[in-house]
């Protein structure tokens, strides 16, 4: 906390904050608020509010009441739709490329190979971007990126964890924190 308490925006806002303190806007401001709060015509629409008779009665909550209950009847509809069709969509799963996909991808991550999903993910990027004749050397460097990324997924947690330790960005980290 001590290193966010030397920087120098901690330091700009708390001057800030000192000479709002002080200031006549903020002077303004809280009369302002106060004549508001202590003013009739405030003190009429809290006493309108209060009322329950001007509230249960009136077009507006009447419209939301409508509109409420026609979003209930919608999403019990629905409801009972969905209910009603599970049997067929676990049947059709058996056949739909999308569910095929997610199975794969829950498969993927018990067998810890999900790190092929980033250059399945590029190449299916780049083969779109020639389809469509629209590559760029962007493209292909997004596309080492994904297979340099999935070479960093696969490799070895602890060897990793041994390689951050002795960098110089962890060292300098561990000198800016002590």
């Amino acid at each position: 906390m001590w290193v966010l308490e030397g920087s120098v925006i901690y330091g700009i806002l708390k001057k800030l904050f000192s000479y709002y303190g002080h200031s006549g806007t903020r002077k303004f401001f809280a009369a302002f608020a106060m004549c508001c709060r202590n003013s009739r015509t405030a003190g009429f629409f809290r006493a309108v509010g209060r009322c329950r008779y001007f509230y249960r009665y009136s077009f507006i909550a009447r419209s939301a009441a409508f509109i409420r209950k026609g979003f209930n009847r919608l999403y019990s509809w629905l409801d009972r739709l969905v209910l009603g069709m599970s049997g067929l969509l676990c049947k059709w799963s058996d056949g739909s490329l999308l569910c095929g996909l997610f199975r794969f991808v829950a498969r993927a991550s018990k067998e810890r190979i999900f790190p092929l999903a980033a250059p399945v993910f590029g190449m299916g990027y780049f083969v779109g971007r020639l389809l469509f004749n629209r590559l760029r050397i962007r493209d292909v460097v997004f596309l080492s990126l994904m297979f340099s990324a999935a070479a960093v997924l696969f490799a070895d947690r602890e060897k990793l964890k041994k390689y951050f330790r002795e960098s110089w960005f962890y060292k300098l980290y561990l000198l800016v924190l002590e």
